[in-house]
């Protein structure tokens, strides 16, 4: 492609983006541009490899139907429940306050409003935050959440209410508890909402930048609009707030991301600290001098002396318990039930920490290695992303603390090595740093907001390590497997499985180079869970991974799963071999059904086709796979000690349909042989 050529792709780009960011708001110029091109290109290859300019012209006649997904696609929605602990520290001191306020005006619901809900994680903590401590109150108050974002996909995420349980550990168990029904079997690794929860929450698709077009019933009590304003100017967060402002109550509070600020606006708020405002009567320039009121929340303080009050003035608190005879809240900090237990670990993980710019204090290394779930393998500068891949494999890192101004070598990292990456924030300006690393692959991220690391910072920072330590599935201290040119074009790989499988392709996949063949999987999964499954393994698995839509070419580097509730088959059709997903009758009594798919990759003679059987129950796959077998193709069965339900492989066996038998651990390393060129028949 020759320099003119890029340079119009690049106008395309730009000139989608430019448009995105009027709709919504969200900054999309020249530091994104890098965010901008990923995402896009990656939606091209999705829709057939469509060129930008094939999809300019596409765009232009079908805009009603592209710009939600564009807008999908470019916003950022990455969360999880109980972010920013300080916020909910703060909440615990004045929600007593809010129950009598909202009491005074005869109010029997508080009414809050999660304004940036993204996939709905910040709002179901709200919800198990106030369905916890409103019952402790002992009060006559009950609650009402409002989730909304721009994105009408991620609205409609949150609405279905399904979380992989791996998010829903951070949530502490007083919390968590009799609020979720755990999947079983298939979707074991899955949870919904419970009806008690859910019956509280609603959901509205709603573009802050358009506020004044909405018509709210009542006013707010609450509202969390969150690291959302690190996407809008001044003059634009300035004009979204007071839209929030007018829809709130008098005593109303507004919470934003602690990385963000209204300083420099003109607005009727009280600044109470930690990006807290409080609603007031007349509005004025936020200014730093508005900090003298800023609380201080200590690690090692319990959260009722975190706000100090007029000795000579009966709070509001001590007015409401006199009427209704409320005990004292315990906190997270006092009560361990309330605080996230950290994981452990029988062998050390080898953290590396890297940084282009010394920002990192050496006492960062010092507390990794203080911590004995985890070795500190490397405190190092690099000055490339090669000269970073060497040190992360020689020293055999498992772990990779990455510091934010690293964020360009991140991408290459992932792709050559197997660590998992948390980024590391030294001040509030590495937000975007760490959004961008987080949508490049990063698994987490900490604030590490001065080159001394508090008790605070330390301990969420161990919270962290052996939390991401815990769910690397390749052998700790080795060497990362690797892939490229030398893959058989031909090759194409298949996987069923059944009870137990989302774990076991999930540990197979994980230990698979970013170089591989085109695989098709069918999992016995409900449906919407198949989507939830493949999102998480794409977030993990070094490759693409995506759940399957009618006519999804086969590709290198990309796995394809079968959406729950329909079948997929393998097909050629224009010279290409796709997925045909349809509406069919159960086979083997499943739907998908792992035989469907084995039965269809037996007549793709000219391939080089690899079968592979999983854990299960009963015998879906066992005949397709033989099949297969008979049809020259190479297969393996998952073997008895390893799997947690031994039926299809075991049937399988039985029939003849295996060329070998493997323990779930090993069949990984066979398939990196296997698909190599020197395998091809």
């Amino acid at each position: 492609m020759g320099a003119a050529t890029k340079q119009d792709d690049r106008q395309i780009f730009e000139a989608i983006a430019q448009r995105i960011s009027k709709i919504t708001g969200v900054q999309l110029g020249d530091k994104q541009y890098s965010l901008v091109l990923s995402r896009l290109s990656k939606h091209l290859r999705n829709m057939g490899g469509l060129t930008p300019s094939q999809y300019w012209d596409y765009l232009q006649t079908n805009e009603d139907d592209e710009i939600p997904v564009l807008i999908s696609l470019l916003t950022t929605h990455h969360t999880f429940f109980f972010r920013e602990q300080v916020h909910f520290d703060h909440l615990e001191q004045i929600l007593p306050d809010l129950v009598a306020a909202a009491q005074a005006q005869g109010k029997k619901t508080l009414k809050v409003w999660c304004a940036a809900c993204s996939k709905g994680q910040e709002g179901y903590t709200l919800a198990m935050f106030l369905d916890y401590h409103l019952k402790q109150l002992r009060v006559d108050m009950n609650y009402e959440i409002l989730f909304s974002d721009v994105d009408a996909a991620s609205v409609k995420w949150a609405e279905n209410g399904v979380y992989g349980n791996d998010e829903l550990s951070r949530v502490p168990i007083t919390y968590r508890s009799n609020h979720w029904i755990r999947g079983k079997g298939e979707i074991s690794d899955f949870s919904k909402v419970r009806k008690n929860l859910k019956e509280k929450c609603k959901f509205k698709t709603i573009n802050l930048l358009e506020l004044a077009k909405e018509n709210f019933t009542q006013k707010f009590d609450l509202v969390f609009c969150r690291n959302v304003f690190i996407y809008f100017t001044v003059k634009e967060i300035e004009s979204i707030s007071k839209n929030i402002l007018k829809n709130m109550e008098e005593h109303g509070q507004f919470v934003i991301g602690v990385s963000e600020s209204l300083m420099g606006a003109t607005l009727p708020v009280d600044h109470l600290g930690k990006s807290i405002y409080k609603k007031c009567k007349e509005a004025h320039f936020v200014d730093v001098k508005d900090i003298k009121r800023l609380v201080n929340i200590k690690a090692d303080e319990p959260s009722s002396k975190s706000i100090k009050r007029n000795s000579s003035e009966k709070s509001t608190r001590d007015r409401l318990a006199s009427k209704t005879g409320i005990k004292q809240v315990a906190t997270a900090r006092k009560n361990p039930d309330l605080a996230p237990a950290a994981a452990t670990s029988s062998k050390a993980f080898n953290v590396i920490t890297l940084q282009p710019s010394l920002k990192l204090s050496s006492e960062l290394r010092t507390a990794i290695s203080r911590f004995p779930e985890c070795k500190s393998v490397g405190f190092d500068v690099v000055t490339s992303a090669d000269e970073a891949i060497r040190k992360i494999n020689d020293k055999g890192a498992d772990i990779l603390v990455l510091e934010a101004s690293g964020i360009n070598y991140l991408q290459k990292i992932l792709k050559e090595t197997t660590a998992k990456v948390i980024i590391a924030a030294t001040s509030g300006d590495d937000q975007k740093l760490i959004s961008q690393g987080l949508d490049l692959g990063a698994h987490d991220f900490i604030s590490l907001k001065g080159r001394h690391l508090g008790e605070r910072e330390t301990k969420t920072l161990h919270e962290k390590l052996v939390s991401l330590g815990n769910t690397a599935s390749r052998t700790l201290n080795s060497s990362p497997s690797t892939g490229g040119s030398d893959i058989d074009p031909d090759c194409i790989i298949g996987i069923g499985a059944s009870t137990g499988g989302t774990e076991a392709i999930t540990k197979v996949l994980m230990k698979l180079p970013s170089q591989v063949p085109p695989i098709v999987i069918v999992q016995h999964i409900p449906e919407f869970y198949s989507k939830q499954f493949a999102d998480r393994l794409n977030s993990t698995c070094q490759f693409e991974v995506r759940e399957a839509k009618d006519g999804d070419v086969l590709q290198p580097n990309l796995a394809l799963i079968a959406p729950g509730n329909y079948q997929m088959k393998v097909v050629f059709r224009g010279g290409k071999y796709k997925v045909h997903v349809f509406d069919g009758e159960k086979v083997s009594g499943h739907k998908p059904s792992v035989d469907v798919m084995f039965h269809s990759l037996a007549e793709c003679k000219d391939r080089n086709i690899h079968g592979v059987i999983l854990t299960g129950m009963g015998s879906d796959g066992a005949k397709g796979l033989l099949k297969m077998r008979q049809a020259g193709a190479k297969t393996v069965a998952q073997d008895e000690a390893s799997c947690v339900v031994y039926g299809m492989p075991k049937v399988a066996n039985e029939i003849g349909a295996c060329n070998l038998v493997l323990p779930l651990d090993q069949i990984a390393d066979h398939l990196i042989k296997a698909f190599k060129k020197k395998s091809k028949r």
